[in-house]
Parts: C-alpha cells; structure tokens; sequence
C-alpha cells in the first residue's frame, strides 16, 4: 500500500476519508504531550475526522485506549476528564512566587512528589542501582496511581475496546 503525504490546503475536512483512504492518528509517548494529543483529537472530532486506527507509545498509548473505549462523542471529553485527574496542582509555596520561580517550584514538587492519580517518586531507586528492589520499584517512579486512576469508571478495559457492537469497523489500536 502506497502512502501519501498532503499539504493541509488540498484536504477538505470533511471529505477526508474518500480524499486519502483509511485515516491513522499516531501518538508518541511523553507525560505532558497526552494534553497535547487530547487537543489534536478535539480539533480532528470536530472537524467530522474520527480515526480508523489510532496507535499509541507511552502515554499515547493510554490517549489511543481511551479514544478506543469511547463512543465517538464521548472521546474529547474522556481525554480532558482523564488530563485534568492528573495535572499538577498549582503550587502554593510558604511566600508568594511568580513566573519563572513558580514554575521552577512546582516542577521540584512535581519531580520529588510524583502527581497524585499518575505517579509517584520510589525512594529506594534513589539510593542505589545494587540494591534490590524488584521490578515494580527499580524504576525512578511507580505508575500505580495510573493504575488505579485508569481503573476508575473502567476507562480501559479489554472489553471496552474489542467490543463494540456500535463500532464494527473502528477505531483500531
């Protein structure tokens, strides 16, 4: 199958389907692009695209699950339901702090405290690489908030990907 490349001024959106074939979103991993992904998704939605298979790395796979697991109208707002669990909340040091030292003191917090419903530091992998942890804590942060957070509401789930009747042909991951 041949792969074609477009300029945005020769697809109109909403003939894009019978413009290039099958459509494929493709989500890269890293923390902070899952809001960015929730947003190329709103703008794609309404502008009538829904994707036929979406694939995702990292944190674009769970973006890809959720899109996946939700009746078309639903995704937007299960991606920003999901983001706005996991964001930071905004730091209130002990004196006032703004612009750049803000931001410098929440990324410490965020960096030595994790983000509740997403992750969180493990200590131990801090104070040596001989030391054994086991597999679930060798790592710099554990995701066991995610797990839970993404069990909330059954967000992902097997089931909820791979069955649906109202869905027959997509989307995919």
């Amino acid at each position: 199958m041949e792969t074609r490349h477009f300029n945005s001024d020769e697809i109109q959106p909403r003939n894009v389907r019978a413009q290039c074939g099958q459509i494929v979103l493709v989500f890269q991993g890293g923390g902070a692009l899952g809001t960015y992904q929730a947003g190329v998704y709103q703008a794609l939605h309404e502008a009538g695209i829904e994707p036929d298979w979406i694939i995702g790395t990292s944190i674009g796979a769970i973006s890809a699950a959720l899109l996946a697991g939700a009746k078309p109208d639903d995704r937007p707002g299960r991606l920003h339901e999901f983001w706005r669990r996991v964001q930071r909340a905004e730091f209130a040091p002990v004196a006032p702090a703004t612009g750049f030292a803000a931001n410098w003191l929440a990324n410490i917090s965020t960096v030595f405290g994790g983000l509740p419903n997403f992750f969180a530091p493990c200590p131990g992998a801090f104070l040596n690489p001989l030391f054994p942890l086991g597999s679930e804590n060798a790592g710099y942060y554990t995701t066991s908030a995610l797990k839970s957070t993404l069990g909330e509401n059954s967000w992902i789930s097997p089931s909820s990907i791979a069955e649906r009747p109202e869905l027959p042909s997509g989307p995919r991951m």
